[in-house]
């Protein structure tokens, strides 16, 4: 009987992007750095402004 391995399918774009950025120590710490002190999430603005930093665009709801 012969077994066959499942194997992924190669990450996108997106799947690589968010992989790097979720490893990137800059992207880490400027994350700790929005939500530090007692809040626990980034206001809207604050996370917008940072996904700019990075490159990131988000589609605005409609």
């Amino acid at each position: 009987m012969q077994t066959h391995l499942r194997q992924k399918p190669p990450f996108d774009y997106m799947d690589f992007a968010q992989e790097f950025l979720r490893r990137n120590p800059d992207y880490q710490a400027q994350y700790r750095n929005i939500v530090s002190g007692n809040k626990q999430r980034a206001t809207q603005d604050e996370t917008m402004r940072m996904a700019r930093t990075w490159g990131l665009e988000f589609p605005r709801p409609s």
